[in-house]
């Protein structure tokens, strides 16, 4: 029987060098500062993870504000590590996915607020700037101060040449980062949405770098790419480990944006 996952998506990234986007040396290393692990996530017959460090009540956000700030991301492996200081850039625009009408531009600090009364739980989309791949996140607390992490596009460019992948226009993309508890969890097998004929990269078992492989290394990451969406607005993938039947997990998408997400698996019995 298939288990059904309700997930909560997440942005994220993490800090190495362009070596992380082969096999050929190790990934470098910080400089950026680390979320804390423990962002709201929810998995297939999992619990809501502990507290979030980077996802606390904002005593000042106005009443029915979505408050929050964009972590601009080093890089893929590890996915709370963030660039220090102001935001390289001012022209990325956030705003609801479900209606484009409530949005909001950044400051020096990628801090931004959206004017939503009565959301309580949304997709929040980023986009605006050529050297920054469009992302995509859903929030599940609008109380809270959200973090949302988003990706150069060169680095993304970069992990997709060594791999020999060409970017198909028009199809959506994942970032997976699976949990057991604190966790990351290894040896997971990670499935494409049918009809998708990009293989599934992930983090290699001495996490410095991807190859083409469907099972997870030591940092729990896999990235599927022009994944064949269900829908307009979502696609379906998988993930097992041993003979278990696969958890199917249906994500937030659109065409040509990054969705970065972290997933709670629950402990094999």
């Amino acid at each position: 029987m298939v288990r059904w996952g309700v997930l909560t998506i997440l942005l994220a990234a993490g800090c190495h060098s362009p070596d992380e986007y082969g096999r050929l040396g190790p990934g470098g290393g910080g400089g950026g500062f680390i979320i804390p692990d423990g962002n709201p996530v929810v998995g297939a017959d999992a619990a809501v993870d502990a507290p979030a460090a980077d996802a606390t009540v904002n005593p000042d956000a106005a009443a029915g504000s979505l408050n929050g700030r964009l972590c601009f991301m080093n890089g893929l492996l590890d996915p709370w590590d963030c660039q220090t200081g102001n935001a390289p850039v001012n022209t990325l625009v956030v705003e609801l996915a479900d209606d484009p009408s409530v949005s909001s531009t950044v400051d020096s600090l990628g801090n931004f607020s959206l004017n939503a009364p009565n959301v309580t739980t949304a997709v929040i989309r980023v986009y605006g700037d050529a050297n920054f791949k469009d992302t995509l996140m859903t929030v599940d607390d609008v109380s809270s101060t959200s973090i949302i992490p988003v990706l150069e596009k060169a680095k993304w460019d970069a992990l997709l040449s060594n791999q020999g992948i060409l970017e198909v226009p028009g199809t959506p993309h994942a970032v997976m980062n699976f949990k057991e508890g604190n966790a990351n969890v290894l040896s997971l097998n990670v499935e494409a949405p049918t009809g998708t004929l990009t293989p599934i990269i992930s983090d290699d078992t001495f996490a410095i770098g991807w190859g083409q492989d469907p099972a997870t290394g030591v940092k729990g990451m896999a990235i599927s790419v022009n994944m064949n969406a269900q829908g307009a607005d979502y696609a379906e993938l998988g993930y097992y480990k041993n003979m278990d039947p696969p958890t199917v997990l249906r994500l937030d998408t659109r065409p040509d944006h990054v969705t970065i997400i972290r997933v709670q698996v629950a402990p094999l019995p």
